[in-house]
């Protein structure tokens, strides 16, 4: 197919989505081009381009986002209290420290015996995330006490 520096400069320069209303703009001289149904046809040359916007209006709002599995299910306030108690034992004394699977282990040893829902029982995964991100706000929390009892003794 054979391109006219005109229709190569429209294509290039000229040519506007407005990704809205998924209709087009063109700014040309050129009285050749006819807009059908959101394809642009160059009688001359036998040109057609075709200007559809591929994605859906909205795709870029934050709330159109989705990233893999977040957003999924919360754990309860019963199993946070369990493993608040299993890591602040673990701190209380340090032979008696329990991993994220012995967590688990124990979670599930409670829900065998009918103190839990088996089916609010998180994952490892879960549970590793939630040791690292609870450790990471009770150093930050024992920091600011730290550092308050400091300036309390100046």
């Amino acid at each position: 197919m054979h391109y006219n520096y005109s229709m190569y400069q429209i294509m290039l320069n000229y040519l506007f989505l407005d990704t809205n209303s998924k209709r087009i703009r063109i700014h040309t001289p050129n009285e050749n081009l006819e807009q059908i149904s959101n394809r642009i046809i160059d009688e001359k040359s036998n040109i057609t381009v075709d200007a559809e916007f591929q994605l859906a209006p909205g795709w870029a709002l934050k709330a159109n986002q989705k990233f893999g599995r977040r957003g999924g299910t919360k754990m309860s306030k019963k199993i946070i209290t369990l493993l608040q108690g299993f890591f602040h034992a673990g701190n209380a004394d340090k032979s008696d420290r329990y991993s994220a699977n012995d967590m688990l282990s124990e979670l599930t040893h409670m829900a065998n015996n009918g103190e839990l829902d088996s089916e609010i029982i998180p994952k490892v995964e879960t549970i590793e995330n939630w040791i690292s991100r609870y450790s990471a706000a009770c150093k930050r929390e024992m920091a600011a006490i730290a550092l308050e009892r400091q300036e309390q003794n100046r």
